[in-house]
């Protein structure tokens, strides 16, 4: 059998959108594979970036690792 590799560049909002689509369309064939490559390992939330800025919300709180996101 032969098998199919999709690799997305960028976790960025479209590429992290495109896996977690792909993840769930492709989960359940064993001919399919999903690969997010992307430089860092988290995802940053940059429209609140300003409520960092400001002091209403804590650096952390915009950051999510995208491997949490994907681990079930």
């Amino acid at each position: 059998m032969k098998k199919t590799s999709i690799v997305i560049l960028g976790g960025g909002l479209a590429g992290l959108s495109a896996a977690m689509y792909l993840d769930k369309t492709l989960a359940r064939r064993a001919d399919a594979e999903v690969t997010l490559i992307n430089r860092e390992n988290f995802i940053l939330s940059t429209p609140t970036l300003h409520e960092v800025a400001s002091g209403d919300l804590y650096p952390g709180d915009i950051v999510n690792p995208i491997r949490r996101i994907f681990v079930m």
